[in-house]
């Protein structure tokens, strides 16, 4: 999905200098995938800014250069047996560290000490996963093996976001899955607080939304273990 956000992101350059016209194509896209984290973090960082054309630029240029996988791959212990779920993209950070990365299916996890899943979007309690994704945590809690979550630049809005971008969404309708945070025991989580602003008026329904606009927003990595 961050790919999606990135084209989006070209796509919106035409309009951005207009406001009326940014945020109409920022409903629209939304309207489309209100479940897409780094797209609803896109639009609202270039509707929050003042000099949105250049917000909007910085925004994709920040998607493209993501850490999210890169810092799990350093993660990883050394010698560890790694599957991936649907979607969990991995940088090259575990070198020759003797770590197996296999991209695999849920068979596969009986020999991982770890399964590498991706969240779309994270929310309070639940997050949403590209679909296929219950089926590689449910192996994982049957194998004892842990489980990294891997929420990226934009997929960890504030509750309010959240609420706004899964009311009543339907996860099936757009390849999605709604998995609970409970899952197994919180042992590990990578993440920087971000500030928060306020935007006005950008989904469809004319409410309001919040943005995070810190300097640095972060991967989180959860880590589950059994």
């Amino acid at each position: 999905m961050r790919s999606v956000a990135v084209e989006a992101g070209a796509a919106l350059a035409p309009v951005a200098s207009r406001p009326g016209g940014l945020l109409t194509a920022c409903r629209r896209l939304l309207a489309r995938r209100p479940e897409d984290g780094p797209l609803l973090w896109l639009a609202a960082t270039a509707l929050a800014a003042s000099d949105q054309p250049s917000a909007l630029g910085g925004a994709v240029d920040r998607l493209r250069s993501d850490p999210t996988g890169e810092r799990a791959s350093v993660a990883l212990p050394d010698g560890a047996v790694v599957v991936t779920g649907p979607g969990a993209a991995l940088g090259v950070g575990h070198g020759e560290r003797g770590v197996q990365v296999v991209d695999g299916e849920p068979a596969a996890v009986v020999a991982a000490d770890i399964v590498v899943c991706r969240a779309c979007l994270w929310g309070p309690e639940e997050w949403l996963a590209p679909e296929g994704t219950a089926a590689f945590v449910d192996a994982a809690v049957s194998a004892g093996a842990e489980v990294w979550v891997l929420a990226g630049l934009g997929t960890v809005p504030p509750r309010r976001m959240w609420d706004l971008a899964t009311d009543g969404l339907d996860p099936g309708s757009h390849g999605l899955e709604l998995l609970d945070q409970r899952v197994g025991n919180s042992v590990g989580r990578v993440d920087d607080a971000p500030r928060i602003a306020t935007l006005p008026d950008l989904d469809a329904l004319n409410r309001r939304l919040a943005v995070t606009n810190g300097e640095r927003q972060c991967a989180r990595i959860t880590r589950h273990s059994h």
